[in-house]
């Protein structure tokens, strides 16, 4: 059995960053053991010293933190790997507060890494993946002890995650930045490239309806069939480059996402490409449209999503109708029972109602709070407005003496911006400084080259010069 148990408790939520052959065969075996003790001392001085805490709360608020993946769970609720944690979207309305985001969190050793991958499987058990905290498995029928957290001391390749899947034998793979984990509910085993694996940093796997395993890796793709790995290629004999994301249609075609862009093969020899953007994720919905997240000419700040319709795909001249362009990355994408598509970004999660004219302003429900006020006195605020300074160079932005880290949650209340300002003894010598009063819009702040920038959370930025 798992070793290494903590009870959990709810809370809410936060903000940011991105993040991420030949044949042979063979694996390594490798059974559980653990020290929870010395594991849970570790886990202060091991946690990510980016993470921010987050608050005790729920909230019908989304998250503001990078979203990478989405999942609806057998009773309906959303639940997000943020940034910030696990947060989870209740299914049914919670009295008179309405649905709400909570975010869970451990009292007790909770190692604090962004949570990136996850998976329901066929009996109930949510499994999270994480950067550099290894895996959580979440029994919902374990009360006190829902949550266990498995990491390489229990034979996982590696404790950061690009991807989990159950195949049909009801095997559990973990895609891993150090080889692919399969554990069969006992032990792990293990398989790198010295087994015959492309690449050992993982971003996709899929089961095909023969029972073959497709892998995306930062290196290339590979099929593995129970014995060995082979190396896919188009029909110029070209591999596929950092593949992010793998599906298998209704029709039972492949498709492949990545540098290359999105390719379909058509289970047989035909590879078909559809767009050489960079493709981020692919996802298939309930009526057989392809969806995409793409990064536009290979230009990483400017992404698109996308939907190919079901009904021309046979024919291999499909175009894809553009749902939404922004500056800001695309990542996990889901169809919900309702219908509804949620999609993972930079700045939290958003639900596309399709029913709604494509372009309408109110078929994206961004779950942000209202900007109440905004930055006073400069009234009113275009995107990207600058203002002139006193000369000086940025130092730091305060409250009540107290000095705000990078990104770190800004509430509604007067600040100070510092220019040449130093601490000394707990005190802040200031220079210059500049009086700036906030409204209820979650901004953060952050420096870019000499200036100092305030964005809120609808992305908007306030840039204030030099």
């Amino acid at each position: 059995m798992m070793k290494k148990t903590f009870l959990f408790s709810h809370v809410q939520l936060l903000f940011f960053l991105f993040v991420s052959i030949a044949s042979c065969a063979g694996q390594e075996k490798t059974g559980q053991s653990k020290d929870s003790k010395s594991q849970a001392e570790s886990n202060v001085s091991d946690a990510d010293p980016y993470f921010a805490e987050t608050k005790t709360i729920s909230t019908s608020y989304g998250p503001s933190s990078i979203t990478r993946n989405i999942l609806q769970d057998r009773k309906g609720n959303i639940w997000l790997a943020t940034w910030e944690g696990i947060i989870r979207y209740d299914a049914v309305p919670s009295g008179r507060q309405g649905k709400t985001f909570t975010n869970y969190t451990n009292k007790e050793g909770l190692r604090r890494f962004h949570v990136f991958t996850i998976l329901e499987d066929s009996k109930g058990i949510i499994w999270f993946g994480t950067i550099g905290a290894g895996v959580y498995r979440y029994d919902p029928s374990a009360g006190q002890a829902a949550f266990t957290n498995i990491t390489t001391e229990d034979g996982l390749a590696h404790n950061s995650l690009g991807c989990i899947y159950e195949d049909k034998k009801g095997n559990i793979w973990f895609g891993t930045q150090g080889g692919a984990s399969r554990y069969d509910g006992n032990s792990f085993s293990n398989f790198t490239t010295k087994d015959g694996l492309c690449n050992n940093d993982i971003n996709a796997i899929i089961e095909d309806k023969n029972g073959k395993l497709w892998i995306g890796t930062r290196g290339d793709a590979c099929i593995y069939d129970g014995t060995i790995f082979t190396k896919i290629t188009n029909k110029e004999g070209r591999g596929f480059e950092n593949v992010r994301s793998i599906i298998e249609d209704k029709k039972g075609n492949i498709w492949l996402g990545g540098n290359d862009g999105l390719w379909r093969y058509d289970g047989q020899e035909k590879f078909t490409n559809f767009t050489k953007d960079f493709v981020g994720y692919i996802y298939e919905d309930k009526k057989g449209n392809i969806w995409t997240s793409s990064a536009k000419n290979g230009n990483a700040g400017y992404w698109v999503l996308s939907r190919y319709n079901a009904m021309p795909l046979p024919y291999n001249k499909i175009s894809a109708t553009q749902i939404l362009f922004q500056e800001n990355m695309f990542f996990g994408i889901l169809e919900d029972r309702d219908g509804g598509i949620w999609f993972g970004t930079l700045n939290g999660v958003c639900r596309y109602d399709p029913r709604l004219p494509d372009g309408q302003e109110n078929a994206f429900n961004w779950f942000k709070k209202p900007a109440l006020s905004d930055l006073l006195p400069y009234e009113p605020n275009p995107y990207k407005q600058q203002y002139n300074n006193m000369l000086g160079k940025w130092t730091a932005i305060i409250s009540d003496n107290k000095k705000f880290k990078t990104l770190e949650l800004l509430e509604a209340g007067n600040y100070l911006l510092i220019a040449d300002g130093n601490e000394e003894s707990g005190k802040w010598n200031i220079a210059d400084a500049q009086h700036i009063s906030l409204g209820d819009a979650e901004y953060r702040f952050f420096f870019k080259k000499e200036n100092l920038v305030l964005i809120d959370g609808k992305s908007n930025e306030y840039e204030f010069a030099k």
